[in-house]
């Protein structure tokens, strides 16, 4: 099997010809979904919104624990809204995969939008998939909800020291499983996505999420890595630039306040260079993104099929 660097090299040689229309692709993907998920998100809050007044009133009028119970309604509501936005977001992220994989053809015959027919074409199992995922982070949720009740709790009705650190160690303890859990779910499952692309809707929801796990299967760490490579180096990368942009910016203030009139005049054009400068710098560190986001999902569809031929192979010997 290729290892992950050569699986990077020979993306990065087929990409380059092809470099931006990738681009244009992955950036118009996420400007549409981004404000679709935006609208979505508006409807859903307003009417998480509306819902809650009732429960707001019953929680101001009434005493003891109906605050409680107010509290933990409105939250439970606000994560269940988020959780719908990314239930129905998947439809379009399954679209995006197709839409992509569809580009390395000579002659693509897709246009910038078709990720909304490629995600909708089977859209019932994409849901049932995204349900059932949905259920295994249940417990996750359930934890996460549990840990901030007892911070609640500990806030508003805990007056003594020593129980109000039990309070805070078992919220930290709660938290901490609640996040391990979701790690371990999303690892388990890293390859859903392709398994649903790849799939031209002959098996069920149990069966695609069964066939990811086992994909995953003897490879988790090495499509960890490949997932994660560019996520960390661009984060890096980022925060590098800012860093150095904001300690620019600190500076030429420092200069402004000690300098002379006419010096002063002189720097504060600078700064305002400077500040378009950062303004430009972080616009280029989101097109990278974009790209990178869009390079990598070749990476990861290579790794895939390096992975199935592997697997194949040692079923073959067996």
């Amino acid at each position: 099997m290729l290892k992950n660097s050569e699986i990077r090299k020979q993306v990065t040689e087929w990409i380059k010809p092809k470099r931006l229309i990738v681009f244009g692709y992955a950036f118009l993907f996420s400007l549409i979904t981004g404000i679709i998920g935006f609208v979505v998100s508006v409807i859903v809050n307003m009417a998480v919104g509306i819902l809650s007044i009732p429960i707001q009133i019953i929680s101001k009028v009434a005493a003891g624990g109906a605050g409680l119970v107010g509290n933990l309604c409105y939250f439970i509501m606000t994560v269940v809204s988020a959780e719908i936005i990314i239930v129905l977001l998947y439809i379009f992220r399954v679209g995006y995969l197709r839409q992509m994989l569809l580009l390395r053809e000579k002659e693509p015959t897709v246009t910038p939008i078709d990720f909304f027919k490629l995600g909708f074409k089977d859209y019932k199992r994409t849901l049932k998939v995204a349900l059932r995922l949905w259920l295994k982070y249940l417990p996750a949720n359930i934890l996460c909800i549990l840990a901030f009740v007892v911070l609640f709790i500990g806030a508003n009705y805990v007056s003594d020291n020593v129980t109000a650190l039990i309070t805070l160690l078992s919220f930290i303890l709660l938290l901490l499983i609640c996040v391990v859990w979701s790690l371990v779910i999303a690892l388990l499952y890293q390859t859903t996505l392709y398994e649903l692309a790849y799939d031209e809707n002959t098996t069920n929801a149990k069966e695609i999420l069964a066939k990811a796990r086992e994909t995953i299967r003897g490879y988790l760490w090495k499509w960890t890595r490949m997932n994660i490579f560019y996520s960390v180096t661009f984060g890096l990368a980022l925060i590098a630039v800012i860093v150095v942009l904001v300690l620019l910016f600190v500076f030429g203030i420092s200069i402004v306040e000690n300098a002379g009139n006419g010096a002063a005049v002189v720097v504060s054009i600078c700064m305002i260079l400077g500040v378009f400068i950062f303004v430009m710098a972080i616009m280029a560190c989101s097109f990278l993104m974009h790209y990178f986001k869009a390079k990598n999902i070749y990476n990861l569809d290579k790794l895939y099929n390096e992975i199935k031929k592997e697997k194949e192979n040692q079923s073959m010997v067996k």
